[in-house]
């Protein structure tokens, strides 16, 4: 459930189950459930039979794949290090 791990899974188009530990992976698990993209698994209920039901329940849903999958041709088509670029420069613009 980190940032990157997320990230990675929505960029690629596919369904997950997010089992957040510590820090921002709440938050990253709300954030993806929210978006259809995700079943969150509680730590505490952790095991190899709740595992394989989350995962069959991501796996088996249409919705959630389409989801998923127009979701990672929304990132895949983003260029991040161009948009962060433009805005550094639009910053500096301000600024001055």
């Amino acid at each position: 459930g980190g940032i990157g791990t997320t990230a990675q899974a929505m960029r690629a188009g596919r369904p997950m189950v997010i089992i957040p530990f510590v820090n921002d992976e709440f938050d990253n698990a709300a954030r993806a459930n929210r978006l259809g993209v995700s079943v969150t698994l509680k730590r505490s209920r952790l095991s190899p039979r709740t595992l394989a039901d989350a995962l069959r329940s991501v796996i088996d849903d249409p919705m959630v794949n389409s989801r998923a999958a127009r979701l990672g041709a929304l990132l895949a088509a983003e260029d991040g290090a161009l948009t962060a670029a433009m805005a550094l420069e639009d910053a500096v613009r301000q600024a001055r």
